[in-house]
């Protein structure tokens, strides 16, 4: 009996020590399970705080379909479906004439939980199974209908085509969203299992109390059978104080018979708690005794084998045979007692040395369970400590429902308030943007007021230039003709005003009489008429000049304007491209994020300065001189390429382009230059030291010095080596 408690106490502690393990796993596992739910929350929550929470944040996608639904959509499901925000989304509902999805495509929207706003958009989305079937598919495609995979390639009905890529950031935050989702169910398995784990625990540990109580139980048992044996022969002798000494005598032999019966039985119940381990010592004995006889019986055989062959070079004779199977016989006999009396010996002594390491082990597991006994009582004052916290505390949370409830009605009323500030805050920022854009025409207005004033002013500041010129031709003919100047005229004719001039006739017959004086005054110039021909000629040519020059200028003002309007709308145009291109690359470079080009200063795009503004995953958008070195770098990359992709050369040479790049940065930056030199067809030749872009390229070009000052050219075409080593 003794044995089986004992065997129930271990297995017990084996079930115990087993369950409490499980439980720590499970522990560790539902650790795990909630860092990892605190980690996508705290990601998730980014826009919680916004005025106007995105569409984005009330979607629900099917695991699998994150990257199709965001490739489809873009940065258009960061809008708000709040009527009050800049950009929102309204419930239209779905169109009833609109075109069937071609075959093969089923639609997106089986896939997303429907929502009003987006119900007419999802109506003209499919989803296809592979590249193949989009590209097939595009070309019948009706106005407004797109193909989506689930990898986030996108087919458009005008000809818009995007290869699967990085995943925008709707894609990554619906994948964030059905990430927490599964955790939360699987934190509800695990916690399930913490439950019944617990359980479990707690049942193993009262089955273990339960066995330690038996096995207690049985040894005071013991000890006071012990007791009252001792007690009775102590009795017995006493009542027979006054008998004769053979009473007395047998008295004590009934005495040390209970003495003898007593160890004996402390013996039989040693002995059979050592059984087991014994068992196993002798069975390893006996294996080590098998090892060794049969070596015996090799070494025999080999002397065996030698003394037939030494008697087999005697003479063969009757006697001899005789005599020799006698001396077999008697040394088999002899070896068999060896043997059996070894093997008595080894048995003695190591049961000999099992009991001493028995008894040493019995005073281990006293000293072990007094400790436990000890431990157990400190644990459960710990427990009743424990229990009274708990109390305690339930105590304390039976007032905390009261409490949030009256936290939530104030939350609530401050909700409210908040949403009528908003509200007015919409509606001033409204007027506002009104007001702003009536300024902004009449402005331009103005702008165009005052240019055709501008362009009045150079007329007439042409025309009075050219009427001083007149005048000034004038004066000089004055000067040369009357030999006075203009104000000395009136007081030349002798009168004192313009009103005073003479009549006509008299004027004449003066002037007659006076060219009469001029002409006895000496020669005439012949060629006075000749002379006044060729200047009427130069100044009929000026005035042609004049007209002409005043026509090239209005020309060439016509054509200013003209390269102007155009300049704005190629600028424009190449600007979106670029602008485009740097999108998309930044975010492939950087495995996500955001970034834009913007104009500022004017918004004259001729006469406007440019700032690039960029969003890391995990950072705001911020200009791009307040992000890191490294940042900097792969954002000057992405423009460079994207002004580079705006129109293609054949051949782009790469100076020390990755330098500022770490190892994965650089295995970005390899990627995107296969991927350009395999849509564009450019060579790309690339000057660099690093190790990472050198394993990357197709051909390496190197210079080494075998002698000193004479210079190689060393090329090494690394497709060929990968070849060649294959």
């Amino acid at each position: 009996m003794e044995r089986a408690r004992a065997a129930e106490r271990q297995a017990a502690e084996a079930s115990h020590a087993a369950a409490n393990e499980t439980l720590q796993k499970i522990n560790a596992r539902l650790t795990k399970l909630r860092a990892e739910e605190s980690g996508v929350a705290a990601a998730l929550k980014s826009a919680a705080d916004s005025l106007w929470p995105p569409l984005l944040d009330a979607l629900t996608v099917d695991p699998g379909f994150e990257k199709a639904l965001g490739a489809a959509f873009g940065d258009e499901l960061e809008a708000s479906s709040d009527r009050g925000a800049p950009i929102h989304w309204l419930p239209l509902g779905p169109m009833a004439d609109a075109p069937a999805l071609p075959e093969g495509a089923t639609p997106l929207g089986a896939h997303v939980k429907t929502m009003p706003e987006l119900e007419r958009r999802l109506a003209f989305i499919g989803i296809v199974a592979d590249d193949a079937t989009g590209a097939a598919l595009q070309a019948g495609l009706k106005p407004g209908q797109q193909l989506v995979t689930a990898e986030g390639a996108v087919w458009r009905w005008d000809g818009y085509t995007m290869r699967a890529g990085a995943p925008s950031t709707a894609a990554v935050r619906l994948s964030q969203r059905n990430r927490l989702a599964e955790i939360r169910q699987q934190i509800d398995g695990v916690a399930a299992e913490q439950a019944e784990a617990e359980t479990r625990v707690e049942a193993e540990t009262g089955w273990l109390a339960a066995a330690r109580d038996a096995e207690k139980t049985c040894v005071e048992q013991a000890r006071a059978h012990e007791r009252s044996v001792a007690e009775a022969a102590r009795r017995k002798t006493e009542g027979a104080g006054e008998a004769t000494r053979a009473a007395e005598r047998a008295a004590q032999q009934s005495i040390a018979i209970a003495e003898r019966a007593a160890t004996e039985a402390r013996d039989r119940h040693v002995e059979i708690a050592r059984r087991t381990d014994q068992l196993r010592t002798r069975l390893a004995g006996i294996e080590q005794s098998v090892a060794e006889i049969l070596g015996d019986i090799a070494e025999d055989e080999m002397r065996r084998t030698f003394r037939e062959a030494r008697l087999s070079s005697i003479s063969d004779s009757q006697a001899d045979r005789v005599a020799a199977g006698v001396l077999r016989g008697r040394i088999a006999e002899l070896r068999a007692a060896l043997v059996e009396a070894e093997g008595n010996c080894d048995r003695l002594a190591r049961e000999a040395a099992m009991r001493l390491e028995r008894l040493s082990q019995i005073a281990q597991d006293h000293g072990g369970w007094s400790k436990r006994l000890a431990e157990a009582e400190g644990q459960i004052v710990e427990l009743d400590q424990r229990r009274d916290q708990i109390a305690q505390s339930i105590e304390e949370l039976a007032a905390k429902p009261a409490e949030i409830e009256a936290k939530r009605m104030a939350l609530g009323d401050e909700i409210a308030k908040a949403e009528h500030n908003r509200q007015e805050a919409a509606d001033r920022l409204a007027i506002g943007e009104t007001r702003l854009g009536e300024a902004d025409k009449a402005m331009r207005q103005a702008e165009g007021e005052l240019a055709t004033a501008r362009e009045s002013r150079v007329r007439r500041e042409g025309l009075v230039e050219q009427a001083t010129k007149d005048r000034e031709a004038v004066v000089e003919r004055i000067v040369e003709r009357l030999r006075c100047e203009p104000d000395g005229v009136l007081a030349l004719a002798e009168v004192q005003s313009l009103e005073e001039l003479p009549e006509l006739d008299k004027a004449e017959h003066r002037l007659e009489r006076l060219v009469h004086e001029r002409e006895t005054m000496g020669a005439v110039n012949l060629r006075a008429e000749e002379e006044a021909g060729e200047l009427e000629q130069q100044i009929t040519g000026m005035t042609a000049e004049r007209d002409d020059l005043v026509a090239a200028i209005g020309r060439l003002r016509q054509g200013i304007q003209s390269l102007n309007r155009e300049g704005r709308e190629r600028f424009l145009v190449a600007f979106e491209q670029v602008s485009g291109h740097f999108q998309q690359l930044f975010t492939k470079l950087f495995g996500g994020g955001k970034a834009e080009l913007r104009l500022t200063e004017s918004e004259d795009p001729l006469e406007a300065g440019l700032e690039i503004h960029a969003s890391p995953p995990g950072k705001k958008l911020q200009v791009m001189s307040l992000l890191s070195g490294g940042e900097q770098a792969l954002t000057a990359i992405s423009l460079l390429f994207a002004v580079f992709m705006t129109n293609p050369a054949p051949i782009c040479v790469l100076d020390e382009v990755d330098a500022p790049l770490d190892d994965l940065n650089v295995e970005r930056f390899c990627g995107l230059v296969k991927e350009i030199a395999g849509r564009t067809d450019t060579r790309f030749m690339v000057i660099t030291h690093h190790r990472v872009t050198m394993a990357r390229m197709d051909r390496l070009y190197g210079v080494t010095m075998a002698e000193q000052g004479v210079s190689q050219l060393v090329s090494v075409n690394l497709q060929e080596a990968d070849r060649l080593v294959a």
